[in-house]
């Protein structure tokens, strides 16, 4: 019994070495006999760790054909506004099918009133193919008036090189465990081994999903538009503009306001019509009464 514990602890204090163990020169003489269920099997990976590891740097050194920043996220952010939300929005959902896009999230409310009308806001998050966002932001500017434009950009090129090669060191590790496995007899080697087989295909899998999100964010491109419902569009003419072009927008400006003063009038005169009626009777009475009382004295 004492034995059987022993040799079990001796077990895990050899797979522990695999993953400390980076600074060891691989052993090209060492023996791989057949008797490969003892724990000579773990010293076995120990030094084919190494080995790979330093394979794996050497790959990274010579670029694995990958050009530093060519691996680069984009992000653009927009501003449009439309006097119609729900028209521009199916606009939107137009555009966004033609160039191959889709929505990875959306919040739409309401900011508030203004002029009597309950104006709407969405913020969406577009994924549009990067070979395609610059015909996609042109499209946008005939469906809405664009007020702000910005970007940004990430390059990744390093920590997708690095964690590309973790991935060729945790994949060599994995069938160098799966062959030990297979040749593995005693119980305690067999439960070490499969423990350790898990946490390296846990490993694994990350590392793919990590690459994955990573190419999925480089070939579509996050495309970030704020659309808000307004009742005029924002002048945005430069500040050079030509004194027509001033002139048309103060006049144009003008005749909103004007429209503006007319309908909020209007709105008034409808609120305040029952309150005028009522104080127009009583006006009416009471010229009635004083002129009756009048003709009386007479």
């Amino acid at each position: 019994m004492k034995k059987s514990k022993f040799n079990l602890l001796k077990v895990f204090g050899l797979i522990i070495i695999i993953s400390l163990l980076s600074a060891c020169s691989y052993q090209e003489n060492h023996s791989t006999g057949p008797s490969a269920t003892d724990s000579g099997s773990f010293e076995e990976v120990t030094d084919r760790e190494v080995a790979d590891k330093e394979m794996a740097s050497d790959v990274a050194k010579e670029g694995s054909g990958i050009v530093e920043g060519e691996k680069v996220i984009s992000t653009y952010f927009l501003t449009l506004e439309t006097l119609n939300f729900e028209k521009t929005r199916d606009e939107l959902d137009a555009l966004i099918k033609e160039q191959k896009s889709f929505i990875e999230n959306s919040n739409i409310g309401y900011r508030g009133f203004e002029y009597s009308k309950n104006y709407r806001y969405g913020d969406f998050s577009i994924r549009v193919p990067k070979e395609n966002i610059e015909e996609f932001k042109l499209s946008l500017k005939k469906i809405g008036n664009i007020t702000n434009e910005s970007n940004s950009k990430e390059d990744v090129t390093k920590f997708y090189q690095d964690t590309k090669s973790r991935l060729q060191l945790v994949t060599s590790k994995e069938k160098r465990l799966l062959e030990l496995l297979e040749k593995a007899v005693k119980i305690e080697d067999i439960i070490a081994i499969e423990s350790e087989l898990t946490n390296t295909i846990y490993e694994k899998e990350m590392l793919q999903k990590s690459i994955k999100e990573i190419d999925e964010k480089i070939e579509y491109t996050t495309l970030s538009l704020s659309l808000v419902e307004v009742r005029n569009f924002s002048n945005t003419d430069k500040a050079d503009s030509s004194l027509f072009t001033r002139l048309k927008a103060a006049f144009k400006d003008s005749l909103f306001a004007f429209k503006v003063a007319i309908e909020n009038f209007i709105i008034w005169l409808v609120f305040a019509l029952p309150y005028l009626i009522v104080i127009v009777t009583l006006a009416v009475l009471a010229i009635i009464f004083i002129k009756r009382r009048k003709n009386k004295s007479y």
